[in-house]
């Protein structure tokens, strides 16, 4: 025994008619082509696109001047809008590569002054360890900015755990870290 079965949209169209309607209705939207292609750019679009050589994301721009990710958008992506874009970002380019050659020229002087700072043994100690910290930072030395630790958990049995202290107490020693350690401030409880 078979079953019937037909399709009807709301309207009372059959299944293929409502293929066919649909086909039509893809048809003008990918036919019909809606871009934004202004004759020439307003001021709106000018700040948009500064804030985007800024590096200010569509959504951050459209809240900061009052109008829609969409009209953001558009300004970045139609012709005009991507020509001013690509003008801008070799400007701000070049710019980064002045930049870049001044502070390599002024970097001699700036150490010379650095260090005449910390050298000098009637400058506010403030200042002196402002410099200091400053140059060990640049050097790579710096204090840890920020701590990406991953979670994980190890059982360890009292052996174990008595064989790691001893590693660390001889490391410790060897480097000079500590010189004397009494054992009795060593002991370890077992969790049971």
């Amino acid at each position: 025994m078979t079953a019937a079965f037909r399709f009807e949209d709301m309207e009372g169209n059959s299944l293929e008619t409502t293929r066919e309607l649909l086909s039509t209705v893809d048809a003008r939207r990918t036919a019909v082509s809606r871009k934004y292609e202004p004759k020439q750019l307003n001021p709106l679009h000018h700040e948009i696109l500064r804030r985007l050589v800024l590096g200010e994301s569509h959504r951050d721009i459209a809240i900061a001047l009052n109008c829609t990710p969409a009209t953001v958008s558009n300004a970045a992506n139609c012709g005009l809008g991507r020509d001013k874009l690509n003008y801008m970002s070799g400007a701000a380019d070049v710019s980064a590569v002045e930049v870049a050659q001044k502070i390599r020229e002024t970097a001699p002087k700036a150490l010379a002054v650095i260090q005449t700072i910390i050298e000098d043994e009637e400058a506010n100690y403030a200042l002196r360890f402002k410099a200091a910290t400053d140059i060990l930072d640049r050097a790579g030395h710096g204090a840890v900015k920020k701590v990406d630790i991953k979670k994980s958990a190890m059982e360890l049995s009292v052996d174990e755990l008595e064989q790691l202290k001893q590693e660390a107490l001889s490391r410790l020693f060897q480097t000079g870290v500590i010189i004397d350690v009494s054992t009795n401030d060593l002991t370890v409880e077992a969790n049971s």
